[in-house]
């Protein structure tokens, strides 16, 4: 199906209060949004991982050093996302070891996760509703065997669209690093891919604008239709 019809199919829907609003997962579930930022044709991408009481398991920045655009900046903040969730069931990997044992028996209970991103022609792509014209179907394809892998080890796997107003702390994440010189985030640790399991650390100076936004998607902070979220949690 042509992207366009889809947009077109998506727009006719009756939309609800909750595409507007970050949801935590149900109970046993974990979620992970995911964004990609790019400036001219350098990219970031960034996803965080969170839990039924919409608490922080862990989450990822990544520079991408060479061109690319905003689809396939999303396509490596997803993709990492879900083989963030693959080393997760991995009794002897590093990860588990630094999030104690309490963290992953809470995890070992996890029997799903949602993956959830506002770019629909990525998400299309993953749910076998849209083909990519170029090597970005080479992406995809990568994708979905991702999720294939990710659905035998947790038994579900669910990969949807949301509003892009709802997709802050992603974008935060993303964006905030898309706009510092490759020296700064050298500086910072952050000129290659690297993990955070909480809030604390992160830079200081994105401590406060993740915090903020985390926050208000706990309070079930609801973005009308057409409006953009609150500037005082935009800081790029």
């Amino acid at each position: 199906m042509r992207l366009s019809m889809l947009i077109k199919a998506r727009s006719m829907l009756t939309m609800s209060a909750e595409n507007y609003k970050w949801v935590a997962p149900p109970r046993d579930f974990l979620k992970s949004n995911s964004s990609g930022s790019v400036k001219n044709q350098v990219g970031t991408s960034a996803y965080l991982i969170r839990d039924h009481d919409s608490e922080w398991v862990v989450a990822e920045f990544n520079p991408n050093p060479s061109k690319t655009n905003s689809r396939a900046s999303e396509m490596t903040g997803m993709a990492n996302s879900l083989r963030k969730f693959i080393e997760l069931k991995n009794i002897n990997s590093p990860l588990r070891k630094k999030l104690g044992d309490k963290q992953c028996a809470s995890i070992d209970r996890v029997k799903g996760v949602i993956i959830e991103s506002d770019n629909i022609a990525v998400v299309e792509s993953i749910n076998g509703n849209f083909n990519f014209t170029s090597d970005l179907e080479n992406k995809a394809f990568k994708l979905r065997e991702l999720v294939k892998k990710v659905k035998e080890l947790y038994g579900t796997c669910i990969v949807r669209q949301i509003k892009s107003e709802v997709n802050g702390v992603a974008q935060i994440l993303s964006r905030m690093a898309l706009n510092r010189d490759r020296t700064t985030l050298a500086k910072m640790g952050l000129d290659r891919d690297k993990t955070f399991i909480n809030i604390g650390e992160l830079q200081k100076d994105f401590q406060q604008p993740v915090a903020e936004r985390m926050e208000l998607d706990k309070e079930g902070f609801e973005y009308p239709p057409g409006t953009k979220a609150k500037t005082k949690v935009m800081k790029w």
